[in-house]
Formats: C-alpha cells, sequence, structure tokens
C-alpha cells in the first residue's frame, strides 16, 4: 500500500546544505532506514540524480543520506555535493525500502526554487568517499580555525582594548587643547597621542592578520568538501568575524577622529601663521612715515661712502646757504621793527618782508606734510579679505555669531579667499554655532564644488549634519555615495564608513 506524504526542501545557513521534509498522515509502517529518489521529467522520459556521482543520469540509485525519524517527519539532510547540481524546478520524490530492494512506499511532487550554492560547484565530495588523507587536512585546517579563534578573544582583542583606552585618553587631552587653540599645548600632547595611535593601529592588525588567516582557511578546499569538518569550520569563522566587527568598526571610527583632529590641527596652524604674519605687517602700515625717512638716511649714508668728496662739498654749499637765510631773517626782523613803531598789529597784513620769512620756514617743513599723506594714503587703503579674517582672529571679543556675520560681508574672489573665508567657517563651527556647522558640513560635502584649498570628506562632513540633524542632507550624501560607489573607489570608502 502506497504512503501518503508531502515533500518540501528547506534550507538553512549557507554552508550548502539543504533539508528535504516528509510528513506523514501515518508513521507505523516507517522504521527510520528508508531513502529516497530525486527524479525530473526530460524530453526522452526521465532521469534520476545519481546517488553516486550527484550529477542527473539514467541510473535510479538512491541518494546517500540517512532519514530522521521525528513524530510524522522524515527529514533527509542533502550534502552540498547534491544541492550544487539540483536546478530551479519541479522534481518527484520517490521514498523506497533499502532493507527491500528499493520497494517503492510512495512518491510526491517536489518544486525546489532558488538554492544557495558553494563556490566549488559540483566537486564537493561525499562523506562516504573520502579519503583518510583528506580527513587528515580538513582536521588539520579546522584546528588552526579553532586556535585562531582562541588566540582573538584571549589575547589580541584584550590588547586592542587597552590601547584604545589609552588613545581615547590622550585624544580627549588634544581636543581639549583644540578647543582652546593653544598651539603650543596641542603640538606636546600631539606626540603622546600619535604614539598611542600607533600603538592601536599595531594591534589592529594583528588581530586583522589572524582574522583574515581563520577566513583563508575556512575556505580550504579538503576543509570546505568535508561534510562534517567543513560546516563546524564555518561556524566557528562566522561567530568570529561577527565578533570582531564592532572592534574593527570602532577602529574605523577613531580614523575618522584622527582625519577630524588633524583637520583641526592644520587649521589652527594656519591661523596661528596667519596672526604672526599679520603683526610682521601693521609696522609697514603705521610707521610708512618713519621708514621712508629711514630709506632717505640710507641712500645718503650710502652717498657719503661712495663719493666722500662729493658730500663734503655739499656740506660747505649747505652751510652757506643756511648763513644767507639766517642773514635775510635778520634784516627781516630789524625791518619790521623799524617801520611798525609803537603799533606793530595793523602794519602785519602790509609788511611785505613776513612772507619771505613765512615761504623760508615752509621749505624746512616740506618733507614732513608730503610723509604725512603718504602715511595717510596707506592707512586709507582697504584691507584684504585675508587682512580682515586674520584680524578679525585676534580680537579677544570674537564670537562665532560675529565670525558668520563678518563672512557675509566679505569679498570672496579667488581660492585665498576662500581658504580665509574658511577659517571663519572653522571657528564658528567648533564652537557649535548651528548656521557655522552647516558650513563647515557643506565645504567637506564632494558634492559642492571645491572651496579653496580644503580637501572634501564625505565622513565627516556626514557626521556634521548629523549634528544639526540635517536629515536630508544625510540622506542625500548617503544617496550620492552609493550612486559614486560603482565607480568611484573613494567613495565606495566613504560609504563603507558611513554605513
Amino acid at each position: 500500500m502506497s504512503m501518503n506524504f508531502d515533500a518540501q526542501i528547506e534550507q538553512n545557513g549557507g554552508n550548502g546544505y539543504a533539508d528535504i521534509i516528509l510528513t506523514f498522515t501515518d508513521t507505523a509502517n516507517l522504521s527510520g532506514s528508508e531513502r529516497i529518489l530525486l527524479s525530473r521529467k526530460v524530453k526522452d522520459g526521465v532521469e534520476y540524480l545519481d546517488g553516486d556521482s550527484g550529477t542527473f543520469s539514467g541510473k535510479d540509485t538512491p541518494l546517500k543520506c540517512q532519514g530522521r525519524l521525528i513524530d510524522n517527519r522524515l527529514t533527509f539532510t542533502l550534502e552540498p555535493c547534491y544541492v550544487n547540481n539540483l536546478p530551479n524546478g519541479l522534481y518527484i520524490l520517490t521514498l523506497v525500502d533499502a532493507d527491500s530492494n528499493n520497494l517503492v512506499l510512495g512518491m510526491s511532487d517536489l518544486y525546489i526554487g532558488a538554492l544557495r550554492k558553494l563556490a566549488h560547484g559540483s566537486t564537493y565530495i561525499l562523506a562516504s568517499d573520502k579519503t583518510e588523507q583528506e580527513v587528515d587536512e580538513s582536521l588539520e585546517s579546522l584546528e588552526k580555525i579553532r586556535k585562531n579563534a582562541a588566540s582573538c578573544q584571549e589575547e589580541l582583542i584584550p590588547c586592542f582594548e587597552k590601547n584604545i583606552t589609552r588613545l581615547e585618553s590622550s585624544e580627549q587631552n588634544v581636543n581639549a587643547a583644540l578647543q582652546e587653540g593653544n598651539i603650543e599645548k596641542v603640538q606636546t600632547l600631539i606626540a603622546t597621542y600619535s604614539k598611542d595611535f600607533e600603538n592601536v593601529k599595531k594591534a589592529y592588525e594583528s588581530v586583522k592578520s589572524v582574522c583574515d588567516n581563520t577566513v583563508s582557511l575556512s575556505k580550504n578546499s579538503k576543509l570546505m568538501m568535508d561534510t562534517e569538518n567543513g560546516p563546524i569550520a564555518l561556524n566557528i569563522t562566522k561567530s568570529l568575524t561577527e565578533y570582531l566587527e564592532p572592534y574593527f568598526k570602532q577602529y574605523e571610527e577613531l580614523l575618522v577622529k584622527k582625519s577630524h583632529i588633524e583637520s583641526q590641527l592644520n587649521a589652527l596652524n594656519n591661523t596661528s601663521l596667519e596672526d604672526s604674519q599679520v603683526k610682521e605687517s601693521e609696522p609697514e602700515v603705521h610707521d610708512a612715515s618713519l621708514l621712508a625717512n629711514d630709506s632717505i638716511t640710507d641712500s645718503l649714508n650710502t652717498e657719503k661712502a661712495v663719493s666722500p668728496k662729493k658730500s663734503s662739498t655739499a656740506l660747505i654749499i649747505g652751510i652757506v646757504v643756511a648763513a644767507v637765510v639766517l642773514c635775510g631773517a635778520v634784516g627781516a626782523y630789524f625791518l619790521v621793527n623799524r617801520d611798525t613803531g609803537a603799533n606793530p598789529e595793523p602794519q602785519v597784513e602790509k609788511n611785505e618782508p613776513q612772507p619771505k620769512t613765512s615761504t623760508a620756514e615752509p621749505k624746512a617743513q616740506t618733507p614732513a606734510p608730503k610723509d604725512t599723506a603718504s602715511a595717510s594714503q596707506v592707512e586709507s587703503k582697504p584691507l584684504t579679505t585675508k587682512e580682515r579674517v586674520a584680524r578679525f582672529l585676534k580680537d579677544t571679543a570674537r564670537t562665532p555669531q560675529k565670525a558668520m556675520e563678518l563672512l557675509d560681508t566679505l569679498e570672496i574672489n579667488s581660492s585665498e579667499d576662500q581658504d580665509a573665508a574658511f577659517k571663519l567657517i572653522y571657528f564658528a563651527a567648533m564652537r557649535d554655532d548651528r548656521e557655522g556647522i552647516k558650513r563647515y558640513a557643506e565645504c567637506l560635502d564632494p558634492r559642492t564644488k571645491a572651496f579653496g584649498s580644503i580637501r572634501k570628506d564625505a565622513v565627516e562632513s556626514y557626521e556634521y549634519y548629523g549634528k544639526i540633524n540635517d536629515n536630508d542632507a544625510k540622506s542625500a550624501l548617503k544617496a550620492y555615495l552609493d550612486e559614486q560607489s560603482g565607480t568611484d573607489a573613494k567613495a565606495k570608502e566613504w560609504l563603507m564608513k558611513i554605513k
């Protein structure tokens, strides 16, 4: 009497195995020793999945898999050797009694959908066909995988965590000094931070090396074709990679923070350099007349050194001219006193020798007004964008709000102007000004045009959009990176860090 049952196939996990489950209405006559045949209809009739070779042929050999009987269900586990040769389609499953020379006990349709297949295709060997050498090789690989997993958990990760703790402490110190704008303190602390980061990097590389070795061992052909030890190796490897994943992400975050610190340090260095340049340039603006006089003095000294005879002659002529002027002044004095008499004030306007005296005096003072005018012209010359930013950053009363107000008034016509303007944006952003943060994120956003010499950084831009909860900008940036990642390696790298 034919037995009635339903057949279905299930696949759990990615180890290449699949379970065929038969559900019966009555299990009284089952012993658990039954076998199954898989066949499909073709043009010329019917072909079977050969239990020996794992390929389709005319041989109706039962599959080499033992059934497990639990209640009214009989489960057969197919090895990768069989699964890899089962395309989608409708099959006929035949249940036979192995003890009665393949006596047919019942039949049922079985639809097989897309099964996950392992990379080695149909090259897998059935467990019953493995040689002793292949078993030894797979066991050796499995043992190495176990040792790697134990090494990571017991030695390498504790060392990694210890170094991260030290790094986070030195990172906090550096960030505090950066917020203060104390360049000397930052330069002192950055040395410790760099040393701590190098230790974290070495610890990470050790863990990553062991992890990569474990994954490589799990893909060993002998181990993967081992139906017994292969799944064990895959499970250990999967557990290890899942265990290490948070630490790898933490290291990626540390790299982002390191890049952030470097950007802040560069900006602080540029600001410090700009301040020193402004201080050096200020005496040239305010003391232009003095510098002009100094240059004249230098010129005279040079003439003196080159031509002493001419210099002596000039000195004699100067003395004679001074004597003549002095005599004229004395004569004028006596003439004025003689003509004015007792009432000198009304005669001042009529006195004609007076212009001679007044004319002589301005001649001696002529260079002073010219120098003063020159200095005034230099003083009134409009400041450049770079100079305005530098003057603002020196002001002790500077605030993020004032920085943004100044930014809106700047004339930005060149890459140099953009670099100067970025210092205002950076100043405001680092002090949690919302507008400053938004402008800072936009400068680093790879979707926007280049802003001076500022390098694009999608990860930091994404982070700063998040600081002001600009979810639209975050989504748009992520979508852009996703679109570009197919052809742009940098976009792919950024996208992985953001995810």
